[in-house]
């Protein structure tokens, strides 16, 4: 969820319109809601338990710069919150994710009401981290800063004349990242360390399950004058 999957949330929110309302000057609001959670014990040690909690939230304000091609300003913002939890220690990271991004997305109706459509969005992503444990009052803290061009497609269907609803990619299908790391390493309330890294990264399909893929959102179509 740290990734990219708030940038595609700016894709996401490209794909959601009727052939009807698809005039140039058309604008467009849109939201994208997704969120995970997942609970599991350790096969090897029964009594040691994984936690993980999850949600990112994206808002994005487009306009159709021609017919079937709509531009969008995307902003979002993500928290993941992970525990690994034992008898004697509980270890957890908490990431906070901040994202913008710009859109466009081409697409064709396939079905009555149903759309598909693919586009690309450039944007940038800013992450806090906090790792601690409960055995120990060492902890780590760690900022990173990622720079994403990402392709992905989607699919949305009208429910009314105003609103439609839509399974947007949350992971970029076609992807080139590069991301710079910085973190402390603190022991009471001292840094002791620093460590940076920085990388290019491309990514290409999907992984997991293909819903796993997807995160539910919606938009509305303004009036015009």
């Amino acid at each position: 969820m740290k990734k990219i999957l708030l940038l595609a949330i700016c894709f996401g929110s490209v794909l959601f319109a009727s052939a009807q309302f698809t005039e140039q000057g058309q604008k467009v609001l849109s939201a994208n809601f997704d969120f995970q959670n997942s609970s599991n014990n350790s096969s090897v040690l029964p009594q040691n338990k994984n936690d993980a909690t999850g949600f990112a939230l994206g808002l994005s304000v487009g306009k159709f710069v021609k017919k079937n091609v709509l531009s969008t300003f995307s902003f979002s913002y993500g928290n993941t919150v992970s525990k690994e939890i034992s008898p004697t220690n509980s270890k957890n990271n908490n990431v906070n994710n901040y994202g913008i991004a710009y859109g466009r997305a081409y697409y064709k109706e396939i079905a009555k009401k149903l759309y598909f459509g693919i586009g690309g969005t450039i944007g940038a992503t800013y992450a806090h981290t906090r790792y601690t444990e409960s055995a120990t009052t060492d902890m780590s803290k760690s900022e990173s800063y990622n720079i994403n061009l990402s392709i992905s497609p989607g699919i949305s269907y009208q429910l009314t004349d105003r609103f439609l609803i839509s399974l947007a990619a949350n992971s970029s299908f076609l992807g080139i990242n590069y991301a710079y790391n910085k973190t402390k390493y603190i022991q009471g309330n001292q840094t002791v360390s620093t460590g940076t890294s920085n990388a290019f990264s491309f990514n290409g399909g999907f992984h997991g399950s293909l819903l796993g893929n997807f995160g539910f959102g919606f938009s509305y179509l303004l009036k015009r004058k």
